[in-house]
């Protein structure tokens, strides 16, 4: 399409497209909203966000009965997932220090946890002093650890790593979609809101490619994002969007485009413009708020994705008491924001459960640049409703390792796994986890 079809005036291009004359393609380049994604995708929601998404198509039988779906919610009830992935190699021998093992001190001879400064889980765990918000979480029954988890496989590149584990399907994988797309696919009904899934940040998660879910680093950028003749005036290409998709002759096409719609004039407004409290403002706090906005809010959210990068620490990872350390003000920033995400919830907690994970762990040793290296197993937490509280699944110790890294004793999918099962919509994981047989649960969830 040239630019000149688009080229008149503002008055005429209203004057045409209210009375029919402008065809749909001129109209939609205008209000700069991608024309071939609309024509091209039949789920298509994310297409009318400003924010970025993926989509796929769903399957014939889940065209929407009402071409208009309600955007929120009075009292929503479904549970919600909320993965937050922890990006760079995430220590969990110093999130959760195995205070009673010699081997590890011998090993980490200035990087570990010390005994008397861990926060106490048991007699053989303990919390590094960072992690206050997380422990007094523990402490009121609402977070499981899981050690010795991750990937089966071995793969030492942070990009391939974190890709197949968001994949989740093994070590080579051909599918373009993610284990949370899959989910959202498997069990989509005929009236799905299109905010049923959120990925907080600039992108989609690879675990959420493949799906209609919508991917903002703020609620203000989900609106309709208007341009050229149409720049002044949304509400008239949100109207003009409105009658458009309304004549359209595909049900699945106009209820999908009308629900986008409704949504962000639901979402816009006050949700778009709310002031974050302490710990929810900036960082990965942020990216929670938005979560949060929304699940107060009566938005009905089941799954949501965030991520916490730059866990990478070769160097300079600091000792655990030393609260100007790398490592240290990371996990704070961790700890804050976890804390003050299901203090903002309230009532609403009892709902969410959220799962960390990442690519891999690092290794036992520290090493001469007071760091630790890209490893193998890590910890996993989860943590909110219906969790199970303490330390779960298989531990290997520290001597019995694989090329000196914490063995993966617990597939990271067990614990994903279980906590969809147990929580979320009835579904076959097969369809979710593919070349994955669940081997029984960690216990993690209650």
């Amino acid at each position: 399409m040239s630019h000149e079809d688009v080229t008149v005036s503002n008055e005429e291009s209203k004057a045409a497209v209210l009375s029919g004359t402008v065809g749909r393609r001129k109209f939609i380049a205008g209000a700069g909203v991608a024309a071939g994604s609309l024509a091209a995708t039949a789920y298509l929601s994310p297409a009318l966000l400003g924010g970025t998404a993926g989509a796929a198509p769903l399957p014939p039988t889940k065209v929407p009965n009402s071409p208009v779906l309600a955007a929120r919610v009075t009292k929503p009830k479904n549970n919600i997932l909320v993965v937050l992935y922890l990006r760079g190699g995430f220590d969990g021998l110093s999130a959760l220090a195995p205070i009673s093992n010699s081997e590890y001190y011998a090993q980490r001879p200035t990087v570990a946890v010390p005994a008397a400064s861990a926060l106490p889980i048991n007699t053989d765990w303990g919390l590094h002093p960072a992690l206050q918000q997380i422990n007094s979480l523990y402490t009121a029954g609402k977070v499981a650890f899981v050690p010795a988890s991750g990937a089966p496989f071995i793969d030492r590149s942070h990009f391939n790593t974190q890709a197949l584990t968001e994949i989740a399907v093994g070590a080579t994988s051909t599918f373009s979609s993610g284990f949370l797309a899959r989910y959202l696919s498997a069990t989509a009904s005929s009236n799905e809101s299109p905010l049923r899934a959120f990925g907080a940040g600039a992108v989609v998660p690879d675990s959420l490619a493949g799906s209609f879910a919508p991917s903002a680093q703020s609620l203000s950028s989900l609106t309709l994002t208007t341009g050229g003749n149409f720049a002044e005036d949304s509400a008239s290409v949100t109207g003009t969007l409105n009658r458009i998709y309304r004549s359209t002759s595909n049900p699945l096409l106009k209820a999908q485009a009308l629900s986008a719609i409704q949504a962000l004039n639901t979402v816009g407004g006050a949700l778009a413009t709310a002031v974050a409290p302490k710990n929810l403002s900036t960082g990965l706090g942020a990216s929670l708020f938005q979560i949060a906005k929304l699940i107060t809010s009566g938005f009905p959210v089941e799954i949501a994705a965030a991520d916490l990068a730059n866990f990478d620490f070769h160097a300079d990872m600091g000792s655990a008491t030393n609260t100007k350390g790398g490592q240290y003000a990371l996990f704070a920033q961790l700890d804050a924001a976890i804390g003050a995400f299901f203090e903002y919830l309230g009532a609403d907690a009892s709902r969410v459960t959220l799962v960390t994970m990442t690519e891999f762990g690092r290794r036992i040793a520290e090493n001469s640049s007071g760091g630790t290296d890209h490893g193998h197993g890590s910890t996993m937490m989860v943590v909110g409703g219906g969790v199970s509280p303490g330390v779960k699944g298989d531990w290997p110790g520290l001597t019995n390792t694989i090329n000196g890294d914490v063995i993966v004793a617990n597939d990271y999918r067990t614990v994903l796994g279980e906590v969809i099962a147990k929580r979320l919509r009835p579904v076959d994981l097969g369809t979710v986890f593919p070349n994955f047989t669940m081997p029984g649960y960690t216990g993690v969830v209650a």
